[in-house]
């Protein structure tokens, strides 16, 4: 339902008055992986020319990492162990889209799920596609994104009366 929600408002900017700029905006900014209030994830993909590229269009897939035991973060080399879901998201023009239950947002204190879009391209090799604008990327650019508490984060910034002041 809550993916139904999503996909309605992203169809909804192209028969807006908004210009096409600020129809754009509104979509970038739901871009990337977001957990809400609700306890639900929102997960969005710009994935221009992935239908030209993909061997099977609903072979498209989410891939989720859960760490099953704490990550610690001092440590140079550790071995985890992970869950491992793959989500069925819903393709939308050049679009991926999706609301997620049961993903678990990192914090300072523990590691989040790790994500990523993975798929098979018509050479028959496993392709993926990453989050263009996450909130953490612990693991660098080449490894999947985590899933942060962006707002648990910011409501508890100890500068937060600062920006208030100045904003």
């Amino acid at each position: 339902e809550a993916t139904g929600k999503l996909l309605a408002w992203a169809s909804g900017l192209e028969g807006s008055s908004n210009t096409y700029l600020e129809q754009t905006k509104a979509l970038a900014r739901k871009l990337g992986a977001y957990y809400r209030p609700d306890g639900l994830t929102e997960i969005g993909f710009w994935v221009p020319g992935l239908i030209q590229d993909v061997l099977h269009e609903r072979e498209v897939f989410l891939e989720v990492f859960t760490p099953i035991e704490p990550i610690k973060w001092q440590e140079k080399e550790q071995s985890i162990k992970f869950k491992r879901a793959r989500l069925q998201l819903e393709r939308q023009g050049e679009f991926i889209w999706g609301v997620v239950s049961g993903m678990k947002p990192g914090n300072r204190e523990q590691a989040g799920c790790f994500y990523w879009l993975r798929y098979v391209d018509r050479a028959e090799k496993l392709r993926t596609i990453r989050d263009l604008v996450p909130y953490s990327l612990p693991y660098g650019i080449f490894a999947p994104a985590e899933l942060y508490d962006i707002d648990s984060l910011q409501a508890s910034r100890a500068d937060l009366d600062y920006f208030k002041r100045t904003a």
